[in-house]
């Protein structure tokens, strides 16, 4: 990971953008998380390891972690947003053809505080009852398996605060190149964000809430006409528009429930009922529902971002120096993905973080010095001597806009 970073010149560009304080305590703090740090000290403790030392050139201390992530200014924060969006942009124009369909998945997480760290609010955490926590908003790109885009809030964020404002923040960058689809629960059911979607030419399939209104009007509308019953489930679809008058379309699902033995008199409380807002016209009902039921890989990034990358865990007091590290660790997530897309052989690729890290990262070695050169010498049970020539070579030739912008800049 530290020839990513050297290949991708990453200390240069962050120091071009920060300077060169605010990027070595980026870098560290990158390596600490993929190291397996878990606390601001670790990633202090970090830096004293001897090749991450030299490539840092001077170690960070914990204290001058913590001022150097409380220094960056907001401009520079939404810099550091940016600059993670680009990553991921470089890595889908340059390795996903315009004839393939681009998927997005958006949900969100709250990771439960205990301290008295600025944002913490009382906010839903998969309970019944609201805790102290922040709330994450993530955004995932299932083509390449990686986020392009994440961010912290304040614990009593509802999931649709300034939704709007974060999807006007890339999705012109996408209009029209692809074809884009962004799938996401009924927490993110907004007629506005219906209007950007369609505006910038892009589909979506957000689940409907199923409230009191629509369960009713599902339940005895003469304007539904449901289709033939299948293995218990049937489907319609019903179009309506928005305020601006951005057309819709509701599919709905009715499921018969299984009540065992007991008889059923054929009523309305015999079925589940479930609804999709689109607005593609052409699909299958069943199809977008099978479309929709895809965004389930969401679910096992956020929890390896959540176990293995620990988000949320290693914060300060202040909002905004938390931002920062939220960001670091999209990073880090990201570069991995990289590693594990571009570099790794195919029975590594889809190993967590945490399985890397104990067969390929950590591994015990030593430095050697011979005839004037230096060398690394590791000891590793786990892969084999070829395989780790073959990861390292990889490494040190295989192409990316992502290591170097300069190349997406030509080729544009």
């Amino acid at each position: 990971m530290l020839e990513i970073l050297k290949r991708g010149r990453f200390s240069e560009r962050l120091t071009e953008l920060f300077g060169p304080y605010k990027a070595r305590t980026i870098l560290q703090t990158t390596v600490g998380l993929w190291a397996g740090a878990q606390t601001m000290v670790e990633v202090g403790q970090t830096g004293k390891d001897p090749l991450i030392k030299k490539f840092i050139q001077s170690a960070v201390e914990e204290a001058q972690l913590g001022r150097d992530l409380r220094s960056f200014t907001k401009t520079e924060i939404e810099v550091l947003h940016d600059f993670n969006i680009s990553q991921t942009i470089f890595d889908l124009v340059q390795k996903t053809p315009q004839e393939e369909t681009l998927y997005f998945d958006i949900d969100a997480t709250s990771v439960e505080k205990y301290g008295h760290q600025e944002g913490v609010e009382k906010g839903y955490v998969g309970k019944d009852n609201p805790e102290s926590c922040y709330q994450y908003l993530l955004v995932y790109f299932n083509n390449r398996k990686t986020f392009l885009y994440g961010t912290v809030r304040g614990g009593s964020a509802h999931s649709q605060n300034d939704f709007c404002g974060y999807l006007q923040r890339f999705l012109p960058m996408l209009e029209r190149r692809w074809n884009t689809v962004f799938r996401a629960d009924s927490g993110y059911y907004n007629e506005k964000a219906f209007d950007l979607f369609s505006q910038n030419a892009a589909t979506f399939f957000i689940k409907s809430p199923m409230s009191v209104s629509r369960q009713n009007f599902v339940q005895t509308s003469p304007a539904l006409h449901w289709g033939a019953n299948k293995d218990d489930v049937s489907y319609c679809s019903y179009i309506t528009n928005t305020e601006e008058g951005t057309r819709v379309r509701e599919v709905y699902k009715r499921t018969r429930l299984d009540k065992g033995d007991q008889l059923s008199l054929g009523d309305v409380s015999d079925y589940r009922y479930d609804c999709l807002a689109t607005n593609d016209f052409v699909v299958e009902e069943s199809a977008a529902f099978e479309i929709y039921n895809k965004r389930a890989h969401i679910e096992n990034a956020i929890k390896e971002l959540k176990e293995d990358y620990q988000l949320g865990k290693i914060v300060t007091d202040t909002f905004d120096a938390n931002d920062v590290i939220t960001q670091i660790t999209m990073l880090a997530y990201m570069l991995v993905q990289l590693l594990k897309n571009e570099v790794l052989p195919p029975r590594m690729s889809k190993m967590r973080l945490s399985t890397l890290r104990t067969q390929v990262f950590n591994v015990p070695g030593c430095l050697v010095h011979w005839a004037r050169r230096e060398f690394i010498r590791i000891q590793n049970i786990f892969v084999l001597e070829t395989t780790m020539a073959l990861i390292m070579k990889n490494v040190r030739s295989f192409s990316s806009w992502v290591l170097d912008p300069s190349i997406c800049e030509m080729a544009a």
